[in-house]
Parts: C-alpha cells; sequence; structure tokens
C-alpha cells in the first residue's frame, strides 16, 4: 500500500483498488455463537421423582428402555437420540430386539416409542438376530422376503 496518491487510468481500476483496500483494512467478521443445546425430554434427565412420579414413564417399554442404558452405561437420550456410536447402536438394537419378544406392542409402537422410524427397528432388530444368532421375533421374515413371496 503506497501513501502517495496513485492515478488511475480509468473508474473500474480506482474501484478494483479500493475494494482490495478496503477488504485488507476492515476487520473479521464477527463468530457466531452457537445455539444452546435444546432441552433434553425429562425421560432422558436422572431424576428419579421424576421418572417414579409419572406413570407414563412406567409403561413397559421405557421400563426396559432404561434397563438397557444401564447394562450399556448408557443414558436414555443415547438410545432414543440420533447417535450412531458402536455403544449406542448396540444398545439401541439391543432394545428394539427385547421390546419385540418382550412385550406385546408393535414394531410401530416400538419406533414411535424411541422416536425412530419403523423400519430402522425392522433393520435393528435383524441386524440384532443375525449378530447373536438369535431366532427373528414375531413372525418376522428375513431381508429381502415379501409376505406376497412366502409360499
Amino acid at each position: 500500500m503506497s501513501l502517495y496518491p496513485v492515478e488511475y487510468s480509468n473508474a473500474a481500476e480506482m474501484l478494483r483498488n479500493y475494494r482490495r483496500i478496503y477488504r485488507e483494512m476492515r476487520p473479521p467478521p464477527p463468530r457466531k455463537k452457537k445455539p444452546p443445546p435444546p432441552s433434553l425430554p425429562p425421560w432422558t434427565k436422572p431424576s428419579v421423582e421424576l421418572v417414579a412420579s409419572d406413570a407414563r414413564y412406567l409403561h413397559p417399554i421405557y421400563r426396559l428402555m432404561r434397563e438397557v442404558a444401564d447394562r450399556h452405561d448408557l443414558r436414555l437420550d443415547h438410545i432414543v437420540g440420533p447417535g450412531r456410536t458402536k455403544g449406542e447402536t448396540a444398545a439401541r438394537f439391543e432394545f428394539w430386539y427385547l421390546a419385540a419378544v418382550q412385550t406385546k406392542h408393535s414394531i410401530a409402537e416400538i419406533a414411535r416409542r424411541s422416536h425412530h422410524d419403523h423400519t430402522s427397528v425392522m433393520n435393528g432388530i435383524r441386524s440384532y438376530c443375525a449378530r447373536n444368532s438369535l431366532p427373528l421375533p414375531r413372525n418376522m421374515l428375513p431381508r429381502g422376503m415379501a409376505r406376497h413371496t412366502v409360499p
């Protein structure tokens, strides 16, 4: 940058030089602050009083979810959340399998209670059964088979 005035041949050259100097002189834009994390649903908070006082969380699916989370040393929001780490998916698949075997609720109901899609629940149950050499629960068919293809 020169301290002496510069002679420009045309206006376009002057504007180009002005924009370059302006970019060099202006401060960097302020950093955007991250929004605070959303509040967690009540069943993910470790409050024993809340769980004991609210009859909704005495539902067999939530009780089973808490047992699996305790066994894997996870919080409930790891099971119902979108996390895809090895420990989270293992616990989630185990919960889905046990919920399908031990309760009378449909796959769709298990999916709603765990905040996932029913096809994800079906895939998780099939994966859990394949990894642990277990039979598929409740008339579930193996991958690739549809009801109309079964004789």
